[in-house]
């Protein structure tokens, strides 16, 4: 709603997640029988979650830039396996053409693969950047080495969520104004810093209503402003130039928001049919219970989408 986040958000990409090893790390004691010993102290693996879930958003994005190509994938997939856990480490082009070549499913030709990197290193979102090499082809001797651009494909995705929020956040039903917020969030993310006059011309759009919307933007704490006195303080000779504001501490909050709102929404609603929390699986039979189990399953589809982006914006 335009209280908060997007009430039906889009869902943040995600892919099926890859097989973990279910050897113990290094080190470790356990020894996988009822006999171990009942002091060890066990908690949840939350660095190897959030790894998880940036190899699943990096390989959607990458199924979606290459038309769902299979090969591009397994070429992403492989060079963030090949890193230390929680650690960029480049990756030789020659360790990637034996790793895809160890399964047979993966197996790809020289020259296919090379052509894939070239591809994915001068794709705009730097999905791979060489790091070693000479020269504008690559090598197979091991002297060219590559690195997954995780943090500039992330960076991306929090670009476009944030756009998909702001239009939704500030649609106000007319067709010529939708989406202005987000074309004003896009131009100073790519400018950095704009007056109002420059913000109006390259958002396109009239200095009356680039006002209305950057106030708006300011008074929820989306942007902000820096005055830039030009010899004295008087506020009619200031320079105020605009821009995003720094860090996801407003949209994190906002979505917080709008999952107490959603959670308290379904509570609301399994209350009005008479049913305890556990008990909202067993609806069935007549059209209202179908129509009731509906509401239900959007709602948490909602929630599992704003779950995903809220876990976006934390990487």
């Amino acid at each position: 709603g335009r209280g908060g986040a997007a009430a039906e958000p889009p869902s943040v990409p995600s892919t099926d997640v890859e097989p973990i090893s279910e050897t113990p790390p290094v080190g470790s004691t356990f020894s996988g029988d009822d006999s171990s010993d009942d002091s060890a102290l066990w908690s949840i693996g939350a660095a190897a979650f959030d790894e998880i879930f940036k190899h699943q958003v990096v390989c959607k994005l990458v199924l979606e830039k290459f038309g769902h190509s299979q090969p591009a994938r397994n070429i992403v997939a492989t060079m963030l396996r090949a890193s230390p856990k929680g650690l960029a480490a480049p990756v030789s082009v020659q360790e990637i053409f034996d790793a895809l070549n160890a399964d047979p499913d993966t197996a790809i030709d020289r020259q296919l693969l090379l052509q894939y990197l070239r591809m994915l290193e001068s794709d705009s979102a730097r999905i791979v950047t060489r790091v070693g090499g000479q020269g504008s082809s690559f090598v197979m001797d091991g002297r060219t080495e590559l690195l997954v651009g995780t943090n500039s494909i992330l960076d991306l995705l929090k670009e476009r969520t944030m756009v998909s929020i702001l239009t939704e956040r500030y649609d106000t039903g007319e067709e010529a104004t939708r989406g202005a917020c987000a074309r004003i969030y896009r131009v100073l993310r790519k400018v950095g810093f704009a007056e109002q006059n420059q913000v109006a011309e390259l958002a396109m759009m009239p200095m009356k209503e680039a006002r209305i919307h950057l106030y708006r933007m300011y008074k929820d704490k989306y942007v902000t402003y820096q005055e830039i006195p030009r010899g004295d303080l008087n506020p009619k000779t200031m320079i105020y130039l605009w821009r995003v504001s720094e860090g996801t501490a407003v949209v994190t909050q906002d979505i917080h928001k709008t999952l107490f709102n959603l959670r308290r929404r379904k509570a609301e609603e399994i209350a009005k049919h008479g049913l305890s929390s556990g008990e909202e699986g067993h609806l069935e039979g007549h059209e209202a219970a179908r129509k009731h189990r509906c509401v239900l399953d959007r709602l948490d589809q909602a929630v599992v989408n704003l779950a995903r982006m809220l876990r976006l914006f934390r990487c």
